[in-house]
């Protein structure tokens, strides 16, 4: 029975309705097709083992799924930890290349099913989020119908062009543009789609299922043709208006939620629906009429409409409070009077994505450009952000903008706006949703949501960087907080009290009633409080963070801070969701063009133009780029050339200026030095008449910033400033000059002044000055501020850079306590003070700073290795660690044209104990290699006999640097002499050899302790064993988690044969290879994954043909390979049988000089667990031991005997071998044979009548 699809009056709600379902017709087309071909990627992935988890198959950690680790505890993997599958990665590989992006939704998918089950090969290629319980194509959505063909790219060669042409993801491809009918249809604000559009969206999808490639053909595909086409055309049964209601019930869930409370219950029928168009009608007034009966009742409830109209009060109250406090922004550090709105001079910022590598935080490569970014992480809010970033970076400027954003989205004609987009219509197609739904009592699943794109308010915006403020919709408020002003106060919402409700109610009484709000808000809304200088907050209690209330478990926390106090605050990871680096603006020179656009000469644009142009030359010919990246700087430099003022580029030389520029404001009397204090203020006009006001508010920022309370270093009283001598005369005078402001604080009992330096910076250039001239204050003050405060030292950190503008010596006297206190806090961000205080001396022309450091951590582009080298030769007796890493240089400009090279000479770096590298441009010097190399970093390693180079060595790491195999035997050389443990890594090193060019990629571990050699090899390569070259080695340890491949034999016995001290061999290898023992060997320990007899019978006939006596320890897997090694696209395992070598024994048995003390045969008896077993005896359970006759089996060689790699052995020993060999023998120089001739002659005729016993019972123990 047909039905008249016009249900609404509307037409574009009627057309909305047709959109819906013909997305679940389109879908149902697909699926038949789908479902064919996803059997085809099955057969292409390949099958799995069955018995493996997907957490068994992802290391741990990968992002996204490990994230959120805490401790030793992941949630993605539980339990399980990862183990190598050869079979079922050889199809999480194939997955991985079939997907468009590299990415497959892991979290979708159980791999124990991929043996079997097409679809959950399939589910790897949908979102990543909400399919994971979905157990058919079937049950699936549009949206996961729609994904999986675009992006599994097997279904590249299913469609024609007509549906990929242009490819993914681009947003012309007619794939992509059906993705984006189904979100538009889901994510409507309105329920409306206009006849254009439903035409439009017809069509593409009739496209899609007509796709003349495949789907032409398939009969489901034919059926949805024909009834999108019966649909287009007003055609539609009731059983598909049913679906349509069902349909659309479950997209309003996700994309519009209702205002109003609406009832579920209903008496209807689905037969009342059947009986026809009528009924229909009649029941839609009958639910019309019972929602609004439900909506006054709703409305009757006093208590919650008394809520919501004070919330909406505060709410305006808020927004005004906002638009006075933070919708402006000066344009010059000189002058605060001088002000712009936010959103005419505002550039977005330069935000970085920090993440957690190796327990220090590292910045990424990822730039955050929108909102969503910095507060989403997988799909959920982030409940505590934080943003670093240095003085003047513009933190506080980000927040106000974000603040401005929210207001902009929640004014009240936007509230109004998405009031009249919410009612309507649309309220009753929702209502009789849910009420049918009710009816029919049938669940179905909920639509799964993407980036919900609906914009909101749209604004002018200087570009598209943070433009979707429909993130912040989901705030109810925005609490806006600095934190300055809240010192020892330690809860949020005593902040919020203080510095807002204080703010914008004057009486009493309505603070309380709006304290009580607040709390209410915080307690049923979602909230985002922001607080603005963590670096400027102290608290009495020893909190690094202030306190959110447990019941404002709605409220998400956004920090700004400098990095230093994010180091020491040692604040836990599981408290940070997210860290962010600032670095000031993405485009200083549109800022510049920004701010000379506010002077009045610069209005008219091509006068703005020719301004700007000139500036940016000046910026060039300076070198004064990398200071525009902070926005106060930038606006200083800005204006002081337009003022006609030039500078070089020192901090302190721009800080004189500065503090030029805000003396005039008090005093436009002029004098210059004859004999300045400092050589910064030889120029300056302004300085010297008020010198004796600046003398004392130095020497008040200096004993303010350095006072035993903390908590007021920065913001303090009217008598802190009386006690260092600023009397009112001299308070008036620094108001007047800028130099320090004052605030009110506000309180319900009275208010009081509160005094800052205009800046911190300011302060601390003052302080800088003041130590300048008063130097012995380093003694009497700061040796004790820094005793006091375990993290002062990074602290005082830019008084330290401008003091060694001002004056190096006392600079260099502070550099030594500093870095005293660092020696043992190791904090990474001093070595980057350290530097840039070279640099600022450098740029006050002192070239002989002597800085003292003693831990290097540097991770540096090429062109800033030129100052670390100066720094590196003023420490080299003080230096303990040297952690360089030197990001790849790209051209030849960036390798700079000062220095061919640059090198960091070890030989005088005698407390040195950890040398960490990592860079291609770091090459250690081999003066035997000519012509040098072109490395730009040149690691000098001379040993000076007889001590070595570096003593005290505990720990070298070694990544991607070039080392010549000559150097590396002589660093190994020099280990080999000390009497402590020494750990020496290479990861991807290239080891070059003047004879045989060079390897690449050789990686290895290695452990030194007294004349003793242990390697753990996982990238091997023939220089490596040129280096172990007539090394003085007693014992030699071999091996690697699954057993070394030598693939060059012939040069590793050859250096084997050189080791003239070596007295014990212990290797693990993959497979046989011929050796040469060097005369010294007295043990040997070799443990084959698979041994041929005939290779066992080579190996022994070259330990017979040793000189000395030797006492070896053999052990193999009785197997051999069908296949390359590592090549898992072919492989096999060739069982042997145990008595294949018996024969081999019973000859060795006849021998005069070999002593077959032990020959035991081990049965696989079952498996076990890879990574949960790492003791030898629990690895021996696994297995059986056949008796062995008589001959001797000493007990302290079995199974137990105490060795790393034979563990290693008996752990990752492959799975399909079942049988291995334990032999121990004595091989005895034939020469000395005759010594013994009688006991000899004894033992044959005892070993003739045993052999017969022992062969006869072997035999009979294996057919048993």
């Amino acid at each position: 029975m047909a039905a008249n699809t016009h249900l609404i009056d509307d037409k574009e709600t009627n057309n909305w309705f047709k959109a819906v379902i013909g997305l679940k017709v389109t879908k149902e087309g697909l699926t038949n097709f789908l479902c064919a071909e996803l059997q085809k990627v099955h057969t292409v992935v390949g099958r799995s083992c069955g018995n493996c988890p997907i957490e068994n198959l992802i290391q741990c950690p990968t992002n996204p799924y490990c994230n959120n680790r805490k401790r030793n505890y992941c949630p993605f993997h539980k339990s399980q930890k990862p183990q190598p599958c050869p079979i079922c990665d050889n199809v999480k590989d194939n997955i991985i290349l079939h997907h468009r992006y590299g990415k497959p939704s892991w979290r979708n998918t159980r791999a124990e099913k991929w043996a079997q089950n097409d679809w959950e090969i399939g589910k790897c290629y949908l979102p990543p989020d909400g399919y994971s319980s979905i157990s058919s194509m079937q049950e699936s959505d549009f949206n996961g119908v729609i994904n999986i063909m675009l992006n599994c790219l097997h279904f590249q060669t299913c469609l024609s062009p007509l549906c990929l042409s242009p490819p993914p993801p681009d947003k012309q491809c007619p794939l992509e543009k059906v993705r984006q009918i189904g979100r538009d249809v889901r994510h409507t604000s309105d329920c409306k789609v206009t006849d254009a559009d439903l035409q439009d969206y017809f069509k593409t999808l009739s496209t899609l299922l007509a796709d003349p490639q495949y789907l032409q053909h398939d009969p489901s595909a034919i059926i949805a043709c024909t009834r999108l086409s019966d649909l287009q055309n007003a055609r539609m049964s009731f059983e598909e208006l049913g679906k349509l209601l069902k349909e659309a019930n479950h997209t309003l869930e996700d994309a519009k939620k209702a205002g109003e409370c609406f009832s579920e219950k209903a008496e209807r029928t689905l037969e009342e629906l059947e009986a026809g168009l009528h009924q229909l009608k009649a029941a839609k007034e009958d639910i019309v009429a019972q929602v609004k009966k439900e909506v006054r009742d709703f409305k009757t409830n006093g208590d919650e409409v008394n809520y919501s109209k004070r919330k909406e009060i505060l709410l305006d109250m808020m927004i005004k409070h906002y638009d006075n406090t933070l919708s402006t922004i000066t344009t010059s550090p000189l002058h605060d009077g001088v002000h712009a709105r936010v959103d005419d001079i505002y550039m977005p910022p330069k935000l970085q994505l920090m993440e957690k590598v190796k327990g220090a935080f590292k910045k990424t490569d990822t730039t955050i450009t929108k909102y969503n970014n910095v507060l989403l992480k997988d799909g959920e809010y982030n409940r505590k952000m934080f943003i670093q970033g240095e003085a003047g970076s513009g933190k506080s400027t980000f927040l106000a903008i974000l603040v401005r954003d929210w207001c902009c989205i929640n004014s009240k004609a936007s509230r109004k706006q998405t009031d009249e987009a919410g009612s309507g219509k649309s309220t009753f197609l929702a209502i009789l949703v849910r009420n049918w739904c009710c009816i029919t009592s049938q669940a179905y699943g909920k639509q799964k949501d993407e980036t919900y794109t609906a914009d909101a308010n749209a604004r002018l915006r200087p570009s598209d960087v943070f433009e979707d403020l429909t993130t912040l919709k989901v705030y109810t408020f925005v609490f806006h907080v600095t934190l300055r002003d809240s010192v020892n106060e330690l809860n949020i919402l005593e902040m919020l009290k203080k510095q807002i409700i204080d703010s914008i109610y004057g009486d009493k009484d309505r603070r309380e009633n709006a304290y009580r709000l607040l709390n209410e808000i915080m307690e049923r809304e979602r909230c985002l409080v922001l607080l603005d200088g963590l670096d400027e907050w102290t608290c009495n209690e020893g909190r690094s963070l202030p306190v959110l209330a447990a019941s404002h478990s709605q409220c998400d926390v956004l920090i700004t801070t400098r990095p230093w106090k994010l180091t020491e605050a040692m604040i836990p990871d599981a408290k940070i969701d997210i860290l962010l680096q600032l670095e000031g603006v993405n485009k200083p020179f549109e800022f510049s063009r920004r701010l000379l656009g506010c002077i009045d000469d610069c209005k008219d644009s091509m006068v703005l133009d020719k301004k700007q142009s000139e500036f940016e030359s000046y910026i060039m010919k300076n070198d004064l780029k990398k200071l525009l990246i902070s926005p106060m700087l930038l606006q200083l430099i800005v204006l002081s050339w337009v003022a006609g003022t030039e500078m070089n580029g020192s901090m302190c030389e721009i800080y004189s200026l500065f503090l030029e520029s805000l003396l005039k404001k008090a005093n436009k009397e002029q004098r210059k030095f004859q004999s300045p204090p400092v050589q910064c203020f030889k120029d300056t006009e302004h300085i010297r008449p008020n010198i004796k006001n600046v003398d004392r508010l130095a020497k008040a920022a200096f004993h303010l910033l350095f006072s035993n309370a903390r908590e007021s270093s920065l913001v303090f009283s009217d008598t802190d400033l009386e006690r260092f001598g600023l009397d009112e005369e001299h308070k008036e005078f620094a108001f007047k000059s800028g130099i320090l402001s004052a605030t009110r604080k506000a309180s319900a009992l009275r208010s009081s002044p509160s005094y800052s330096f205009s800046h911190k910076s300011i302060q601390e250039f003052l302080a800088a000055y003041y130590i300048a001239c008063n130097t012995h204050q380093i003694d009497d003050i700061i040796s004790g501020y820094l005793n006091r405060y375990k993290d002062a030292y990074m602290d005082i950190s830019q008084v330290f850079i401008f003091l060694c503008g001002l004056q190096i010596s006392a600079a260099k006297k502070l550099s030594g306590m500093m870095n005293e206190r660092d020696v043992d806090s190791r904090n990474r961000e001093f070595p980057s003070i350290i530097l840039s205080g070279f640099r600022e001396a450098v740029a006050n022309k002192h070239y002989d700073s002597n800085f003292i450091l003693s831990h290097f951590y540097f991770n540096i582009a090429v062109t800033e290795i030129g100052d670390v080298h100066n720094i590196w030769i003023q420490n080299t007796s003080n230096i303990l660690s040297l952690d360089l890493t030197i990001r790849e240089s790209q051209s030849s400009y960036e390798r700079g044209e000062s220095a061919s090279h640059y090198e960091f000479d070890l030989s005088s770096c005698s407390k040195l104990k950890s040398l960490r590298l990592l860079g291609k441009d770091i090459w250690f010097k081999d003066s035997s290699c000519l012509p040098m190399s072109k490395h730009l970093v040149w690691i000098v390693l001379n040993s000076a006999d007889p001590l070595p180079a570096i003593p005290c060595i505990e720990l070298i790491r070694l990544v991607e640097v070039t080392i010549s195999s000559r150097v590396l035997h002589g660093l190994l050389s020099s280990l080999l002499t000390l009497d402590h443990k020494v750990t020496c890594s290479l990861e991807y090193c290239s080891i070059t050899s003047g004879v045989r060019g060079s390897d690449t990629d050789t990686t290895a571990d290695m452990k030194v302790l007294n004349n003793t050699l242990e390697m753990v090899i996982e990238q091997n390569s023939p220089r490596l064993w040129e280096a172990l070259h007539s090394l003085n080695i007693k014992s030699l340890s071999l091996g690697s988690c699954l057993g070394v491949q030598v693939e060059h034999g012939e040069l590793f016995s050859q250096s084997l044969s050189s080791l003239t001290q070596l007295e014990t061999l212990t290797m693990q290898l993959v497979k046989y290879i011929v050796i040469q023992p060097p005369p010294s060997l007295k043990y040997l320990n070799i443990y084959f994954d698979k041994l041929l007899p005939s290779q066992l019978r080579e190996l022994m006939a070259t330990l017979r043909a040793c000189t000395q006596t030797i006492d070896s320890r053999l052990e193999f897997g009785c197997a051999m390979s069908t296949y390359a090694y590592y090549n898992r696209n072919d492989y096999g395992i060739q069982q042997i049988a145990p008595e294949e070598y018996i024969p081999i024994v019973q000859e060795l048995e006849t021998l005069e000089n070999v002593a077959v003390n032990r020959f035991r045969i081990l049965d696989r008896t079952g498996a076990y667990d890879t990574w949960g077993v790492n003791d030898t005896g629990l690895l021996a359970t696994c297995w059986s031991a056949r008796s062995n006759g008589n001959i001797d089996d000493d007990k302290q060689n079995g199974d137990n005997f105490e060795d790393k790699l034979y563990t290693e052995f008996v752990k990752w020993l492959h799975d399909e071998i079942i049988h291995r060999i334990s032999m121990r023998l004595l091989i005895t120089p034939a020469s000395t044979s005759g010594n013994i001739s009688k006991r000899n002659s004894f033992k044959k005729s005892a070993q003739i009548l045993m052999r017969r016993r022992i062969v006869r019972r072997l035999i009979w123990v294996y057919a048993v």
